[in-house]
């Protein structure tokens, strides 16, 4: 891996951990405050309620003291006026009594508020506690009076509001409690949210780091990984550990690696091995047209023995030109499809004919089996179609045994026409069935080596058949071997 590979994936690797890192540690940080930010409000919430149910609590069992001990007659309350009793009171509650009448006649008034004012407070329907629903500190089913809220002057008070009877005259305690008594203090708050804040900040840190060290080393692993085998180190054994969806790409790359390995090895040796055919063609091209210009051949015998040299050689090069261009425009998609009627018997008989001298010259016998007839029509691209068959024949006709047969085939099986080739040749091994459809694949077994071929024919054929959506497979038993095309019959 070079330095600008190597700062690359520095660079990718401080990006994605950075980036997953901030993420969590963010998203921590905000569901951590939030949370912690709603379970203090209720808390403060539920507190503020608990001590307002304590006043309303503590108004009533006034009320009911003063009922019981100052209810003889109206003029009772006067005495409890003129003792200190309301003052302890207010002193040890922490709040100021008031006390008037159904007619809003004040008997006690720390305050100093009109009949007016206390008349808007006795009659104000705004009662707090049907908004206090996370107060369970009394039962709901008693009787506290109302609590509202008011503001007098400059100041705002929670009103817990009781009626009692003295004598025969209803009367109305009213207790005043500062809002600011209550309520947390805003220093208080704030410094609540402070220690909220900071303890989300660094657990959620905490979390981020650990996470994003955590979720980001499969991915760095493999970026790793995927560097090196893109500087040409296929060496390398991806592997991140898991069944997640990263090992699971790690291991489709670790196949394609395997892959793209397996294709450069054959590749180099397609290209060692084309360059010398090509050459030793060009060689006796160059040579045999040179010794004919120069007159090194005497008679017309030896001209045409030449010549006919010449010719041949030409026309391996144009065959192995031809099959380098098809292979070419189906690697890169760019072949066109032309989907016609056609006879297949037809095809093949035509295709068979050209190959009888060849079959002839080494004494091979041909049976045709057509169990459907001498017609079977299908829709297909007619070049590409008889591509594939010639392939195959071709490959039949150099891989058979001389004075052996070859058996070619058409017949319909369920919605399918089979196409088959098998013919008798040496045994196929495990390892050669494997690569039999690779390119560039070339047996190098004894028997094989001398024959005429680039390992082009069956891989582009494969090729073809998947691109006109049908199956080519091969199966050998013993010494037989057989290519059958499956073709979808509509």
């Amino acid at each position: 891996m070079n330095n600008i590979q190597k700062k690359r994936v520095k660079g990718i690797k401080f990006s994605i951990r950075k980036k997953i890192t901030y993420t969590i540690a963010a998203t921590l940080f905000i569901i951590i405050f939030l949370t912690a930010l709603f379970f203090t409000q209720i808390f403060l919430i539920n507190n503020r309620n608990t001590r307002l149910e304590e006043i309303s609590a503590q108004n009533r069992k006034f009320s009911d003291f003063v009922s019981q001990n100052y209810s003889r007659t109206s003029a009772a309350l006067d005495d409890l006026q003129s003792s200190d009793l309301l003052e302890k009171f207010q002193n040890i509650l922490g709040i100021k009594i008031t006390i008037i009448d159904e007619e809003y006649n004040i008997i006690f008034n720390p305050l100093g508020l009109s009949g007016r004012q206390f008349k808007e407070i006795v009659l104000s329907n705004k009662d707090l506690r049907r908004f206090m629903v996370f107060s369970n500190q009394t039962d709901k089913n008693e009787n506290f009076g109302r609590l509202i809220d008011s503001q007098i002057s400059d100041r705002k008070y929670y009103v817990s509001i009781y009626e009692f009877e003295a004598g025969d005259v209803k009367y109305y305690s009213i207790f005043f409690k500062d809002q600011g008594e209550v309520e947390i203090p805003r220093s208080s708050y704030f410094l609540t949210l402070a220690v909220i804040f900071l303890i989300a900040l660094i657990f959620s840190g905490l979390a981020g780091f650990i996470l994003g060290r955590h979720l980001s080393g499969p991915i760095l692993k493999l970026n790793r990984s995927v560097g090196k085998i893109s500087s040409g180190d296929y060496s390398v054994k991806i592997n991140t550990g898991g069944n997640d969806e990263i090992s699971i790409l790690a291991k489709n790359i670790d196949i394609m690696k395997d892959k793209i390995r397996r294709s450069q090895d054959s590749l180099k040796g397609f290209t060692s091995t084309i360059s010398h055919e090509i050459k030793n063609m060009l060689t006796s091209i160059q040579g045999y047209s040179i010794g004919i210009r120069d007159g090194v051949y005497h008679d017309k015998d030896e001209v045409d023995q030449a010549l006919s040299i010449v010719i041949s050689k030409t026309r391996d090069l144009e065959n192995l030109t031809s099959s380098l261009l098809i292979l070419s425009k189906v690697e890169n998609r760019i072949i066109e499809i032309n989907k016609v009627k056609i006879n297949i018997v037809g095809l093949l008989v035509n295709l068979i004919s050209l190959y009888r001298p060849e079959l002839l010259k080494h004494n091979i016998n041909l049976r045709q089996n057509f169990g459907s007839g001498d017609k079977i029509y299908i829709f297909s691209d007619k070049y590409l179609l008889q591509s594939i068959m010639s392939n195959l024949i071709n490959n039949a006709v150099k891989y058979s045994e001389k004075s052996s047969t070859i058996d070619i085939a058409i017949n319909r099986k369920d919605s399918n026409i089979i196409f088959s080739v098998n013919n008798k040749s040496r045994s196929i091994t495990r390892a050669d069935k494997e690569k039999i459809n690779m390119l560039f694949n070339r047996s190098d077994r004894a028997g094989f080596k001398n024959i005429k071929d680039f390992g082009l024919g069956l891989a582009i054929s494969k090729r073809l058949a998947l691109l006109l959506g049908y199956r080519l497979f091969f199966d050998s038993a013993g010494s037989i071997n057989t290519f059958s095309l499956e073709i979808p019959y509509k």
